[in-house]
């Protein structure tokens, strides 16, 4: 498989942000804790998140500190490797409380284009 353009997974990390923000929706935080099905996709979607920021190039990354990226990867690796002490009480703050303020400055970043140390320009 052909390596993906950095931007491509920073608008992978917005579009499973999109997926939690469709989940917690229409969920409370007692009702999320008893649906596992909503508890799996969310889970699913942060190793998702993850996953894409570890692949953003390390340029990219430090020229955008807005970005929790280590907090990204963080994450991804305590769901898929801690998967068996994963609260879903700290899964919904995470995404009530963490996911949201990362919407605008990956937005930002895909808008205004990289800069011009940043790799392929």
């Amino acid at each position: 498989m052909p390596p993906r353009d950095w931007r491509v997974r920073v608008a992978d990390i917005l579009s499973a942000v999109q997926d939690i923000d469709s989940h917690r929706a229409t969920l409370t935080a007692q009702t999320f804790e008893r649906d596992r099905k909503a508890v799996h996709a969310v889970l699913f979607n942060l190793v998702v998140i993850g996953e894409a920021a570890r692949n953003v190039p390390d340029e990219v990354q430090k020229a955008h500190p807005e970005v929790p990226w280590a907090d990204m990867c963080a994450m991804r690796n305590f769901v898929a490797h801690g998967y068996f002490a994963v609260s879903a009480a700290i899964v919904w703050a995470t995404i009530t409380e963490d996911l949201p303020v990362l919407v605008e400055p990956l937005r930002r970043l895909l808008v205004q284009g990289p800069s011009s140390n940043e790799p392929g320009h």
